[in-house]
């Protein structure tokens, strides 16, 4: 099929014509995947996509807000089983299809590897007929899924696919109307025109009825075993072509000259709309356990805000233990638009920093995000600076480290920017790291990008309007336990101040025991 003959362009990624070769290729995952357990998030919603390559896909950012709002009203739409059905049973039938092309690749054969190539295309008819049925009948919203429909109705009544389909079948007629006779003596074996005889089979499927258990099942299509075919097998095959010459000339011809029977509009679209699928797929195993997702608006301010938002990453792990997550609201208003976490250790400040970054990468994709009544920031890039171990292979400490990814960012970011900074400068003493902190807030401030500093240090949640506290709490009654709730809340550093005296032992109680 030559490209002038070709669906319409069109992509359920992006608004639009588009070319056909992939335009959104990115081949390394960013650094911050890492800091954001984005890979670990993306390895659990491909896991079982793993054919279609949709990694890629994942790491575009697109930076439209057109684009975000088409792939929003596009998952919206894939949301509804009336949509969704028909769309997985194309994917599973061109799964097929292409099963069957690479059978016909590995036959001896020719004549065999035509029939293969015959039935694909079959196929490929009918699935296409059936998803623009499907489509038709679901009423799509969402302007891709218009597009594809338009396209698709433009193409199944083109003439180069009226002849793909009405060859395909006519030659599948002829085969079927193709009778012989097989005689089989001393080792010889004898294919010529078929001679009127009786037919045993009912009287021998009369004769074995009375022993059969169980209803009949039926195999439909011939399974890959039987792809390799005998000697004799293949006599045969070879003898019926030769009684039949011109039936076999032309199927040889028909499946040459339809060698590349799949639209390639329609192979990107089995592609792009398994982006959509996986996550849908993925968010719907976590919805099982309660947790809430929310198409979330962006917007160009710093008035970013979610009710019961939580860690993808953590949800997942714990949906596979069966364990529980705490969710968290959040919020910045006014002049604010840096959130300042601090708290005991292990309460949950890296998963809230985490949380914001997850739900803004995904967001900015344009697909669900944990949490409803949900607000991000429509940005142009993240930048991450979490705890690494000190490299041994340089002659440069660990501040220096920090001090230089940190500078990088700050050359880098813009006031369109998200940067998430954990546990930064720890590694020096605490005069200096907030003398160090403080300016680096500060230039963040002065720069106007959205940010998440987790600290142990509380002064910095007061450097002015533009910082916000929130702190990781404590059970009331067991200051020991961690409840992971993030609360907006002044910094006392009390909870902190207690979970370092009992990592220590110098709680009151500690100490009275040691002093009796």
């Amino acid at each position: 099929m030559s490209d002038a003959e070709s669906m319409h362009p069109v992509s359920i990624l992006s608004p639009g014509h588009i070319e056909l070769q992939e335009t959104h290729h990115i081949d390394k995952d960013p650094n911050y995947f890492g800091d954001l357990a984005v890979d670990y998030i993306l390895d659990a919603v491909t896991k079982e996509f793993e054919a279609y390559d949709l990694r890629p896909l994942y790491r575009y950012i697109p930076h439209q807000q057109d684009v975000i709002a088409y792939r929003q009203a596009t998952l919206l739409d894939l949301s509804s089983a009336s949509l969704s059905i028909p769309v997985r049973n194309f994917a599973a039938a061109m799964i097929r299809v292409r099963a069957l092309k690479e059978l016909a690749k590995k036959c001896f054969n020719k004549y065999q590897a035509a029939a293969y190539i015959l039935a694909a295309i079959n196929k490929y008819c009918a699935s296409v007929r059936a998803l623009e049925t499907g489509l038709a009948a679901a009423n799509p919203k969402s302007e891709g899924l218009q597009a594809l429909l338009a396209a698709l109705h433009d193409y199944i009544i083109s003439p180069s696919f009226e002849e793909l389909a009405q060859g395909a079948m006519h030659h599948r007629t002829v085969l079927d109307t193709i009778r012989y006779t097989v005689l089989i003596h001393e080792g010889s074996v004898t294919v010529r025109e078929f001679v009127e005889e009786p037919d045993y089979n009912t009287t021998i499927a009369q004769f074995f009825a009375r022993f059969q258990q169980g209803d009949e099942t039926s195999h439909g299509e011939k399974p890959a075993r039987d792809l390799y075919m005998g000697n004799v097998q293949n006599r045969i095959l070879d003898g019926v072509a030769q009684l039949n010459p011109e039936v076999f000339s032309a199927l040889s011809a028909f499946v040459e000259k339809q060698s590349n029977f799949i639209d390639p509009i329609l192979s990107r679209f089995e592609r792009e709309v398994q982006f959509y699928l996986a996550w849908l797929a993925f968010t719907d195993r976590l919805a099982t356990t309660g947790l809430e997702f929310s198409l979330p608006r962006l917007i160009t301010d710093y008035r970013i805000g979610a009710r019961a938002g939580f860690d993808l990453a953590l949800a997942e792990k714990l949906r596979a233990e069966e364990g529980k997550i705490v969710t968290n609201d959040f919020y910045l208003d006014g002049a604010e638009r840096i959130f300042v976490v601090s708290g005991p250790n292990q309460g949950g400040k890296t998963t809230f920093a985490r949380m914001i970054g997850q739900m803004h990468y995904f967001a900015n994709l344009g697909l669900t995000v944990p949490g409803c009544d949900v607000r991000l920031k429509f940005f142009d890039r993240i930048f991450t600076h979490f705890e690494r171990e000190e490299a041994l292979t340089t002659l440069h400490g660990k501040l220096y480290d920090d001090l230089t990814r940190i500078h990088a960012i700050l050359e880098s970011a813009t006031a369109d920017s998200l940067i998430i900074l954990n546990e930064i400068f720890n590694s020096t003493a605490l005069k200096d790291a907030l003398f160090l902190a403080d300016a680096v807030l500060r230039r963040i401030i002065k720069l106007g990008a959205l940010g998440v500093c987790v600290t142990f240090m509380d002064e910095l949640a007061t450097l002015g309007p533009e910082t916000v506290s929130v702190t990781s709490m404590v059970e009331p009654d067991n200051p020991a336990k961690r409840s992971f709730r993030v609360v907006r809340r002044p910094a006392d550093g009390l909870a902190y101040a207690l979970s370092i005296a009992k990592k220590y032992g110098v709680t009151y109680e500690r100490l009275k025991e040691r002093l009796a």
